[in-house]
């Protein structure tokens, strides 16, 4: 956002972090970002990013309760949200119909940024977007012990409403969210 804000200082951005859909008609909000199929009455919505996921933890974590030969191996280590439907379709795409118990962790999150906080701290394996810690993975913080990605159908859209989809800072926020994710894309791809 930073970046966006550099290139367009003209244009005042106030973020919301929330998961909750806003009612751009009768809320104060130009933008959002949802994740869903993109099929929103009244809203524009663009692909920006799928949901690819898969189990992401610690080096050390994983050298302690390793090593895993298969992706029922991960019984042995805690389950950080195991209760997140992401652990269903990641297991169905490795060919396992059911999650193996999980081992209990102390940790109860939702929200990616702190279950990834917590993989990489050693407290337990999540399933997580690799795109949103290219910087752990590259650190060696996080490791992905299984090369499967699995999807369960949704995406991430930056929307608004089709009402002001000509607005000249509604129009720069998209296109410029737009290239930056598909340049870290085309990055992370070659």
């Amino acid at each position: 956002m930073g970046a966006f804000q550099v290139a367009h200082p003209d244009i005042a951005v106030r973020l919301d972090v929330s998961a909750r859909n806003v009612d751009f008609s009768r809320e104060d909000f130009d933008v959002g970002i949802r994740s869903g199929r993109g099929n929103w009455p009244g809203l524009k919505a663009h692909a920006l990013l799928p949901v690819r996921f898969t189990p992401l933890c610690n080096p050390e974590l994983l050298a302690r309760f390793g090593p895993l030969d298969g992706p029922a191996d991960l019984a042995r280590l805690p389950r950080l949200f195991a209760h997140d439907e992401w652990w269903e379709y990641w297991f169905k795409a490795a060919g396992i119909p059911e999650p193996p118990p999980a081992v209990p962790s102390t940790l109860a999150v939702e929200v990616q940024s702190m279950l990834g906080t917590a993989a990489a701290a050693g407290q337990g394996v999540a399933t997580l977007m690799p795109a949103f810690f290219g910087a752990d993975i590259a650190a060696g913080r996080l490791v992905q012990p299984f090369d499967l990605l699995a999807n369960d159908g949704n995406s991430y859209w930056p929307v608004y409403s089709q009402e002001r989809e000509r607005s000249p800072k509604i129009r720069a926020f998209r296109d410029w969210i737009l290239a930056e994710v598909g340049r870290d894309i085309e990055r992370t791809a070659g």
